[in-house]
């Protein structure tokens, strides 16, 4: 009997050397170790916080090495990619704090499990959706974490791609050519309102206490994940924030301190810096990655940043049926009452402080 030899590479293989999907593998790989990020994350504490219920992941997946509050993460993508997340916890008795942490803990380790299970973008998804039974299950068997949960808005820097993940509001922007643009789309009542026509811009924008977000990690058995992927570029900057930072710092601003700081160790150390100057009183976190690489394409000067973005998977409540117009008007409203009856009762209590002193001043200067 004469043994038969398997090809050197697959069954599609041809004699004269690997199939196309070989190819395109060992093209992959190269570009992992081309293209290189260097990254820093910092978070800082809301002044009517007792704890800082944010967090982020700078996390080299080849490496298995997360880079700490502070320090530069500077490496090549890898064959695994590089993993940045910004988690924005939600829940009293410092639950958010522990959900927050577990969001980003979990999709490390989800992402690891799955990346050679399938396409980047599947896998990608699929992680963010294990991680959300991992924390839903967390408080499903403990008590004293009901109802905790946590924004996400993470991104997979993979060869020539930016895999962009969200649930929730905070929020992920690319700089490039020096402009910014914002990538995601806050999952918050007033933001569906404007995109479903039912609120303008500016009533969005400034209007006191719209801030309800829809849906966040953990919350419920099941989420859906806002998907979206986005071509890098040599020199693209990608900016990953909580609400607490891009609502203490304008858009212009991040823009300003990034372009002025060159780096973005000095870029997230700036901009925590102002959000503690102007007494920030959420967390405000920052993660910041600058991308290089040869086999990256230069930006073009007449591009439209926008083009770079393909939309896999959108979140809108209203169209799935999940909410009406009307209810979100309605949670507005609630929101809005809420926040006006605890102003009030702030208003007063410091005017009642105000009225003491000023009667003490008077007894001490009277001499009753």
């Amino acid at each position: 009997m004469v043994a038969v030899m398997s090809p050197p590479f697959s069954d599609s293989s041809s004699a004269f050397g690997p199939s196309s999907d070989r190819l395109s593998e060992l093209r992959s790989l190269q570009l992992s170790f081309d293209v290189r990020a260097t990254a820093c994350g910092l978070s800082t504490q809301g002044t009517t916080h007792i704890a800082n219920e944010d967090n982020f992941l700078v996390f080299h997946t080849d490496q298995h090495r997360r880079a700490e509050a502070g320090d530069t993460l500077a490496a090549p993508v890898g064959a695994k990619g590089i993993l940045l997340a910004v988690a924005d916890g939600l829940g009293g008795n410092l639950a958010g704090e522990i959900a927050s942490g577990l969001t980003v803990q979990a999709l490390s380790e989800e992402w690891i499990v799955r990346y050679k299970q399938r396409p980047p973008e599947e896998a990608f998804l699929e992680a963010v959706e294990a991680t959300n039974e991992r924390v839903w299950s967390a408080w499903q068997n403990n008590p004293a974490w009901h109802g905790m949960g946590a924004t996400l808005t993470a991104v997979l820097l993979l060869g020539r791609t930016a895999h962009v993940v969200e649930v929730g509001d905070s929020r992920c922007y690319l700089l490039r050519n020096r402009t910014l643009r914002q990538v995601t789309e806050d999952q918050s009542v007033s933001e569906m309102l404007v995109k479903n026509g039912e609120m303008s811009r500016t009533d969005a924008s400034y209007s006191t206490g719209n801030s309800v977000v829809l849906q966040a990690v953990g919350l419920r058995s099941t989420v859906t994940v806002a998907q979206t992927s986005v071509d890098v570029k040599q020199g693209d900057w990608l900016i990953l924030c909580s609400d607490g930072m891009y609502n203490t710092v304008s858009n212009d601003e991040i823009l300003a301190t990034v372009l002025a700081a060159k780096s973005p160790a000095a870029a997230t150390a700036r901009l925590s810096e102002m959000a503690r100057e102007r007494g920030s009183h959420d967390d405000a976190t920052v993660v910041i990655a600058q991308v290089s690489g040869t086999s990256l394409n230069l930006p073009d000067n007449n591009e439209e940043i926008s083009s770079s973005f393909h939309m896999l998977q959108d979140y809108n409540p209203i169209r799935s049926g999940e909410f009406t117009r009307q209810e979100l008007r309605e949670m507005l409203n609630i929101r809005r009452e809420r926040y006006a009856r605890a102003h009030t009762k702030l208003l007063i209590g410091l005017s009642s402080i105000l009225l003491l002193t000023v009667l003490y001043l008077l007894f001490k200067i009277v001499g009753f």
